[in-house]
This record gives C-alpha cells, sequence and structure tokens, in this order.
C-alpha cells in the first residue's frame, strides 16, 4: 500500500514505484510483501528487495537513490517503466545496481525524452561496458538538460568512450563528466579530447585510472589549457 501526499504526479510516481518494487521483490524472490514505507514528507523507501532506497520530493522535483540495491536489469526495466511520462524526476543514482547493457537500454525511452533529469549516476556497474554505453549515447543524443553523468567503474572501452563523448559534446548543460576507472586508454581519451573544444559549459572531469598513457594524457593536457571553463581536469594513468 501507498501512504503518502504530494500531489498527483508525485501520488502517480510512487504508486508505479510501488508496482516496481514488487516486480524486484518477486525477482529476488525476498520475503514479504512489497511496500512504500513513508518516514517524513521528503523521504520515501521502496520495497523489500530495494529497502533503503529513496525517492525524495523537494519544490516539484524527484531524486531517486537506489545506490548498491542490486536491482539488476529485470528490476531496471521495471523501474524505467514507472519513470516514462514523468516530468519531476532530477536525479537518478542507480550506481553499482548490477546493471547491464539491458537495464541501460530499457532506461533510454524516459532519458531521452526527460526535460528535467539534470543528474545520471551510473557508478559501478561494470556489466554496462561498451554496447551499454552505446545505449546510453541513444538517449543522450536527445537530451540536453542533463548537467552531471557519471560511468565509473563501468568496463567503458574505446568504443563506449567515443559514444558517450558524441552524444553529449553538443549538450550545452553538462557541467560534470566522470569516466574514471574504465579501460579506454589513449583511443578514448583521444575521442574525449576532441570533443572538448564543442563542450564548453564542462566544468569537472575525471577519467584517472582509465589506462591513459603519456600520448593520451599529452593530448588531453593541450584541449585543457584550450579550455577556459574547466575548472578540473584529472587524466593521468
Amino acid at each position: 500500500a501507498v501512504v503518502a501526499g504530494g500531489g498527483r504526479e508525485c501520488g502517480s510516481l510512487i504508486e508505479k514505484l510501488d508496482a516496481a518494487a514488487g516486480a524486484i521483490a518477486k525477482r529476488t524472490e525476498a520475503l514479504g510483501p512489497s511496500f512504500v514505507r513513508v518516514d517524513d514528507p521528503a523521504q520515501i523507501m521502496l520495497g523489500n528487495a530495494i529497502e533503503g532506497a529513496s525517492l525524495k520530493v523537494r519544490n516539484g522535483s524527484t531524486d531517486i537513490t537506489l545506490l548498491n540495491k542490486r536491482v539488476g536489469n529485470v528490476g531496471m526495466t521495471s523501474i524505467a517503466e514507472a519513470l516514462i511520462g514523468n516530468a519531476t524526476v532530477t536525479r537518478l543514482d542507480i550506481s553499482g545496481c548490477d546493471l547491464g547493457a539491458q537495464g541501460i537500454k530499457a532506461l533510454m525511452p524516459w532519458l531521452a525524452t526527460s526535460q528535467v533529469l539534470n543528474t545520471l549516476w551510473l557508478a559501478s556497474n561494470p556489466m554496462v561496458g561498451d554496447l551499454g554505453c552505446t545505449h546510453l549515447a541513444a538517449g543522450l543524443q536527445s537530451n540536453t538538460v542533463l548537467a552531471k553523468l557519471d560511468l565509473t567503474s563501468c568496463r567503458v572501452g574505446a568504443k563506449g568512450c567515443a559514444a558517450v563523448v558524441k552524444a553529449v559534446q553538443a549538450n550545452p548543460s553538462l557541467r560534470e563528466l566522470r569516466l574514471a576507472l574504465n579501460h579506454f586508454g589513449d583511443e578514448g581519451a583521444t575521442s574525449v579530447a576532441n570533443a572538448l573544444k564543442d563542450m564548453r559549459n564542462l566544468q569537472e572531469l575525471d577519467l584517472s585510472g582509465s589506462m591513459i598513457r603519456e600520448k593520451g594524457n599529452s593530448k588531453l593536457s593541450q584541449e585543457f589549457k584550450l579550455h577556459m571553463g574547466l575548472i578540473s581536469g584529472n587524466f593521468w594513468r
């Protein structure tokens, strides 16, 4: 049962997420009924299988955190279906959720049409890989409002890196891009460097621990010097 207020839009989303929690509970064979528990007006807790996940509603915007809840591709598909048509979710953290390419693909119809999502955390989902990044890029191409994207430790190779940066380089809203702890090396670093000239509003870039050597670092350093907006850039190794 759903026990919450917050307007028609919020109520509808809560009901959909409650149903998604039920689907996840069945997948993981969790004991007991799925539920949505309200601890206070700003925090709504989702179901047994993803207990501790939160949905925060403030000033008409919604923040969903599923950090390390291991919802998997099936669970993500249910959540993605719940998000279709939603116009309030501004931040989605699905880091460490055991997502692969299919989970990312399921999310793309909503990502491609969202006019309010400004933060997407996908870190620590090593099964995403290049294929997942290709699906992600398809959604990002038509999204011009995303400001922060985190793909740290997602086994992003040179192909995936190139797809993502090509998709976001024309996004005027992007301020922060994290691609650390991947393995795209100098080839991926070159793709990022070539895109930097068009990413004039980017302020933070993290590519550390992604097997970048002297060649890639040199190319990035050159572009960094020419990029007046970058406040922080971490490239080496």
